[in-house]
């Protein structure tokens, strides 16, 4: 079920617009890696987001 609902909102295009807009202000213009920019903040979020949830379901 937690896979279907991953998917499901990794293949949403208005979760990809709403990262791709957020992320870009954090991403120099004149950086030579912008993809790996993205790259490191898309890990760096979704890291954060699994020690959320883990904190607050450990009980």
């Amino acid at each position: 079920m937690g896979g279907a609902r991953l998917l499901t909102h990794m293949l949403n295009p208005k979760v990809m617009v709403f990262f791709a807009s957020f992320f870009s202000q954090f991403v120099s213009v004149y950086s030579a890696h912008k993809s790996s920019a993205f790259l490191v903040l898309g890990v760096g979020f979704a890291g954060l987001g699994v020690r959320m949830t883990f904190a607050t379901t450990r009980g």
